[in-house]
């Protein structure tokens, strides 16, 4: 995210720690939403994780969206941008994901809860067994259209009620009320 905020040196050390705590642990709470008004700091405190994580090896992928980007404000290239990064940073994730993209050209096309499954949580099941990692979303609201808001929502939440998820979602956005459905 460009630029790229971040928590001033020794403040909201308390709320950091317990993010970070609860990204490196299994809690059984695979899904944690962080919400505020705007400019609460939602997106600095998601930065100051993401370089916290990426640091100690947790991060799996992050995703900022941004209202009216052409790309950052797409829902469509959330779970594709995620699997990326997932393949970049962990050799044993690559062989499966461009797997799956060369068994189906079309996956990211497909629908959100498709892409979130074929592209993330099956790979991360079957070659992945190492610490836990976590995926940090900022800005849903800002994500074009209530309804692609919410179909990301049901995708990650229809994910973890069927089974444990391999890796941890933290999600920030302001407290709309049709993400707080």
């Amino acid at each position: 995210r460009y630029p790229q905020p971040k928590c001033h040196p020794e403040t909201r050390t308390e709320m950091l720690k317990n993010f970070y705590d609860w990204s490196v642990t299994d809690s059984g709470c695979s899904i944690l939403w962080l919400h505020g008004p705007a400019g609460a700091g939602k997106s600095a405190i998601a930065q100051s994780l993401c370089q916290r994580l990426q640091q100690d090896g947790g991060l799996g992928g992050s995703f900022f969206f941004k209202r009216g980007h052409p790309s950052r404000g797409n829902g469509n290239k959330l779970f594709p941008t995620i699997a990326y990064q997932l393949a970049l940073c962990l050799p044993e994730l690559k062989e499966a994901i461009s797997r799956v993209v060369e068994d189906d050209s079309l996956v990211a096309s497909r629908s959100l809860l498709i892409q979130l499954q074929r592209l993330i949580l099956e790979p991360c099941r079957q070659n992945f067994h190492g610490r836990t990692l976590t995926v940090i979303i900022d800005g849903l609201d800002e994500c074009e259209g209530y309804e692609i808001q919410q179909e990301i929502l049901c995708s990650i939440g229809r994910s973890a009620e069927k089974q444990q998820l391999p890796v941890q979602f933290l999600i920030a956005s302001r407290p709309e009320p049709h993400i707080r459905e």
